[in-house]
């Protein structure tokens, strides 16, 4: 019979940055946690006979575009042959302290520029060229998305057993491990809006703005573009032991530009290798063996 222990790990904070939800009414059935203000179901926890949860995946839904610059100045830019001005964004802010933050009374005007891959985040020059560069993340104005995954976890009609968990799960387009257990199951989804990226660029390096190297299928003024497929997603079921502590997610799966910490150790082998000694040779495990596993290894140093 499967045993998990699932957290979710967070931060310390004051408030806290999660917060307890029970949802109960027509059709939805599910208790745990979620995040103050703007969560509308349970992000992680329980439904009547299934529990699951979350660790940050850090896989790659981001790519850089260099905008070629036109028009003399910094804010406009060439795209499928045309010069194009940049959308400019503007906001507002304030603030007055309060008992837990006593910074003085202020006030501020943040300015950016957009461009159709999305937000300017700095300037250079490519072979000479003048550029803006900015950031392209597939989840770039579909961030409500993804409510329709949750939405899925909180009815116990829509997850029925690994399955239908995994489906779930594949319709939430952040880039997160989602693990799932019932009393006959556990598995595992990689959920996330991977680009199908155009052929002959790299993930790893800028791509040239101007519309030749965009992402198979995307329409700038939808947001959208051609994403990787359900079964091309890393996942499981029934693994013997499954660990997850924001770990390398697959043999051969990419990660984000900004990872460098994944090679041949990390962390979530303190956990993996007591758990694979403890059910060497068919013996089974306890829940205490699973949080002591879990409770060791978060004192120890790789």
């Amino acid at each position: 019979r499967p045993l998990a222990v699932m957290g979710p790990q967070v931060g310390y904070y004051l408030p806290q940055v999660l917060m307890e939800m029970d949802l109960h009414g027509p059709g939805i059935d599910a208790r745990g946690a979620a995040f103050p203000g703007v969560s509308m179901y349970v992000l992680l926890g329980r439904g009547t006979d299934y529990a699951w949860s979350a660790t940050s995946a850090g896989s790659d839904n981001t790519d850089t575009f260099a905008e070629v610059l036109c028009g003399g100045d910094r804010h406009h830019y060439k795209y499928k042959g045309k010069c194009r001005p940049m959308d400019k964004l503007v906001r507002k802010l304030s603030w007055t302290p309060n008992s837990i933050d006593t910074t003085p009374a202020g006030k501020a005007k943040l300015t950016s520029y957009r461009t159709v891959h999305g937000i300017v985040t700095s300037y250079g020059t490519v072979n000479g060229k003048k550029v803006a560069f900015t950031t392209a993340r597939t989840t770039y104005f579909h961030e409500p998305d993804s409510i329709v995954g949750f939405m899925r976890f909180n009815r116990p009609g829509s997850v029925k057993n690994a399955k239908t968990f995994q489906k779930a799960a594949s319709k939430i387009q952040f880039t997160f491990n989602w693990a799932y257990s019932d009393a006959k199951k556990t598995s595992f989804y990689l959920s996330g809006a991977y680009p199908q990226r155009a052929q002959g660029t790299s993930p790893d390096f800028p791509l040239m703005g101007t519309g030749k190297y965009d992402g198979v299928d995307f329409d700038p003024k939808s947001f959208t573009m051609k994403t990787l497929a359900f079964d091309d997603h890393p996942h499981t079921t029934n693994q013997p032991v499954m660990v997850s502590w924001n770990n390398k997610v697959a043999k051969d799966w990419a990660s984000a530009d900004g990872q460098w910490g994944f090679g041949p150790f990390y962390r979530s082998d303190l956990i993996e290798d007591k758990l694979l000694d403890a059910v060497a040779g068919g013996n089974k495990v306890d829940m205490t063996q699973m949080v002591q596993a879990m409770e060791e290894s978060a004192t120890q140093d790789i």
